[in-house]
């Protein structure tokens, strides 16, 4: 893990806060054909088309593998977004008119008697750029590891999903760590964020800016500072999240809120304070690929508050000014380790203590990294 080489605090009655992250370059789609992904406004749609064929393929099982494929993968409990656009997954299947159609995956389905055990599959190939051929089942539902997903799993392949689970020789097919209780790995109908991104790692591999690239994550800031009698703590929560604004360029918000808490004591007179404010940046980035990459906001936040204390001997009008402004230098992404042991792609994690307090940041990066 890369960590920044420049952060920065600005302290005194005016205090500035900065920290550091990054971001990367987005992506394109490729042709539409047999499977295929496209941008649409704030939509992303992945559609797979297939035709199956042989002795039990039929109408009706095309309806029946169409219908389940779709219920899981549109299901609303499966809805995801990313940077901010909803990813949309549809399959078309009918039975093949004669010989294979271009652009349509292939599957054969499997001439197995009623209750016989069966195990679907697909075979290998970019589901983007080949007409994939596999074999399936007739049931759906007969090979007990996917329960009544069978069909919905199979289809995950044709949305480019990989297979989530390992099989063993001696106790049979079992999860990837991590991934249990996922259509890809388990007997179960729920799809997670992690399947939905490696599917469009498969969709829009490399190059342009159809698939948008963001950062997301937070960041929090804290810093206590001396003068004479008067001592206060400042502490920044922000939530931090920018898209791609077209070419090369990645513009967002940090939205959150600055509290500063403080004592003063003078010639006998001693009061505490504790005053907040919402804030919003405007946040630019500068960089490509896996960085370094520097964001910072376009103008800094001034706030003026007067504290008036007229209980003291002698009334105290106390100013707090401060500058609120956020900046991320020579950050890079890359893997992060859980302390569960499981490593992410595109992670950035600072936590330390520092001589002027605290600083922490948790940033992830959704989008492909440039080739």
């Amino acid at each position: 893990m890369n960590v920044p080489t420049d952060t920065l605090w600005r302290a005194g009655i005016t205090t500035g806060l900065m920290v550091a992250l990054i971001a990367v370059a987005p992506v394109e789609a490729r042709a539409t054909q047999r499977t295929e992904a496209t941008v649409d406004g704030e939509t992303i749609r992945i559609k797979t088309r297939v035709e199956i064929h042989g002795r039990r393929a039929s109408d009706a099982l095309a309806a029946v593998i169409e219908g389940q494929i779709n219920s899981v993968w549109q299901d609303p409990a499966n809805q995801h977004t990313y940077c901010g656009k909803k990813v949309e997954f549809e399959a078309e299947v009918r039975l093949q008119p004669g010989s294979g159609t271009d652009g349509w995956h292939q599957i054969e389905i499997a001439n197995v008697r009623p209750g016989q055990f069966y195990r679907s599959w697909v075979g290998g190939g970019d589901p983007y750029t080949g007409d994939l051929g596999g074999k399936w089942g007739t049931s759906g539902g007969l090979y007990a590891r996917r329960g009544d997903f069978e069909y919905a799993h199979e289809g995950g392949h044709l949305f480019g999903a990989p297979d989530d689970y390992t099989d063993h020789f001696f106790t049979g097919s079992q999860p990837n760590p991590g991934r249990e209780g996922t259509l890809m790995a388990d007997n179960v109908g729920w799809i997670d964020a992690a399947v939905v991104n490696t599917i469009l790692q498969e969709a829009f591999p490399d190059g342009g800016w159809d698939l948008p690239r963001c950062i997301q994550g937070t960041t929090y800031q804290e810093v206590t500072i001396q003068e004479g009698g008067h001592e206060r703590t400042g502490f920044l929560s922000l939530t931090v999240m920018l898209e791609t604004a077209g070419e090369e360029a990645l513009r967002g918000t940090a939205t959150g809120e600055f509290t500063l808490a403080g004592t003063y004591e003078d010639g006998g007179c001693e009061f505490t304070y504790n005053t907040a404010t919402p804030i919003e940046l405007d946040l630019q980035a500068e960089g490509e690929g896996d960085g370094p990459y520097t964001i910072e906001a376009e103008l800094p936040i001034l706030i003026d508050e007067v504290q008036r204390h007229s209980l003291c001997d002698t009334p105290v009008d106390l100013v707090i000014d401060w500058e609120v402004t956020l900046k991320l230098e020579d950050v890079l992404f890359g893997e992060f380790e859980l302390p569960n042991g499981t490593k992410l792609d595109h992670q950035y994690h600072l936590e330390e203590e520092t001589s002027d307090g605290k600083r922490q940041v948790d940033l992830w990066l959704n989008g492909i990294p440039g080739q």
